[in-house]
Parts: structure tokens; sequence; C-alpha cells
């Protein structure tokens, strides 16, 4: 899953973000990652594997 959103970065300013959400194929795990700057779809899907 792919998500656009406001986030606060960890200096404490807010970005237009992009959150990035999958289940691992191999342990079932859902990991997480967040891009505290607006990245495209391609980019997103490529982190995805």
């Amino acid at each position: 899953m792919i998500e656009r959103q406001g986030a606060i970065a960890p200096n404490g300013r807010q970005y237009l973000s992009t959150y990035i959400s999958a289940r691992c194929k191999g342990c079932g795990e859902m990991i997480h990652r967040v891009y505290y700057r607006d990245i495209s779809d391609q980019q997103a899907r490529r982190w995805l594997g």
C-alpha cells in the first residue's frame, strides 16, 4: 500500500510524506517505511521489491 499524507519528521517539521506498507512473503510480518518527501509510485514499488 502506498499512501501520501502529512508527517512530522524527527526534526519537528511537517512534510508531505510517502508511507509504504507491505506484508513480507517469507514470514508474514508487516513492513513499514516512511519517506519524509513525496516519492513516485515507481520509486515506492522499487522499495517493495
